[in-house]
């Protein structure tokens, strides 16, 4: 059972990294609100975007969908260990037992904050999250959330971020 091995992390953003962490529905209830925890580090100075959302995955193909947003706010992130709760720009109901992925993607020219996140077995195993069904990954030299993303195209993550919608 290597993946039951999930151990708290601090997650470093790296501008422009779109990071993924993946999940099943638990149920079909409808969503307002993304939640974002911030790390021990806060934003050293105001990041020129900081973006969040949910991608569905396709069960065959495991490419990803955009079906939830939240708009830029720069203001999260700028107080450290601290609860950011920010409307989703449509609600959002999940279907119980679909994968989806919480995406955050922060740009900055300057240090960039952390999150509070869970290490899948190792940080040097990122094959480990990889395996069916994905745990983690991310995407690089983003400048906004983009609309899809093929599976080919992401990188795969030891290293998941604690989002969560209410």
């Amino acid at each position: 059972m290597p993946r039951y091995a999930v151990t708290s992390a601090t997650v470093t953003q790296t501008t422009g990294l779109l990071r993924f962490t993946y999940f099943t529905a638990k149920s079909s209830t409808v969503r307002t609100n993304l939640n974002l925890y911030s790390g021990s580090t806060a934003a050293a100075a105001t990041p020129s975007l900081v973006r969040a959302g949910v991608y569905s995955v396709d069960a065959a193909t495991g490419d990803l969908t955009r079906v939830a947003t939240i708009a830029s706010d720069t203001s999260i992130f700028a107080a450290a260990n601290t609860l950011y709760t920010r409307a989703l720009e449509a609600s959002w109901t999940p279907v119980a037992g679909a994968r989806y992925a919480f995406a955050l993607l922060v740009v900055t020219a300057a240090t960039a904050p952390t999150q509070n996140g869970g290490v899948i077995g190792s940080t040097t195993l990122t094959s480990i999250a990889a395996l069916s069904p994905r745990l983690a990954a991310s995407l690089s030299s983003q400048s906004d959330l983009p609309t899809s993303a093929t599976d080919a195209s992401l990188t795969n993550q030891g290293v998941g971020i604690f989002l969560t919608a209410s």
